[in-house]
């Protein structure tokens, strides 16, 4: 499976989240969810269905930036891309 980047192009995360994709290397397929409704439609199924989105929403958050690695993991924050990747240990962003 091909990753898949579901992002918002207003989202204030999404910057520093793709700048960490490339410098990682990251290969992925982008679909913004403000870019149309299929986009958003596909996003919204994985948010209502997949567990990995429960703590967003616990937490107010929409989601994005959002790379799904699997049929349901995601990963939301860079430190998880840096575990998930074996990045750097640290990048501050607005969500710390």
């Amino acid at each position: 499976m091909a990753f898949q980047l579901y992002y918002s192009d207003v989202c204030p995360d999404t910057p520093a989240f793709v700048e960490k994709l490339k410098e990682l290397q990251v290969d992925y397929q982008a679909f913004n969810i403000n870019e149309s409704i299929p986009n958003l439609k596909s996003f919204l199924n994985h948010c209502d269905h997949e567990a990995a989105f429960q703590a967003r929403k616990n937490l107010g958050q929409v989601g994005v930036p959002a790379l799904q690695v699997s049929e349901t993991d995601f990963l939301f924050t860079i430190d998880e891309l840096n575990t998930y990747f074996g990045g750097d240990t640290h990048v501050s962003t607005s969500q710390d």
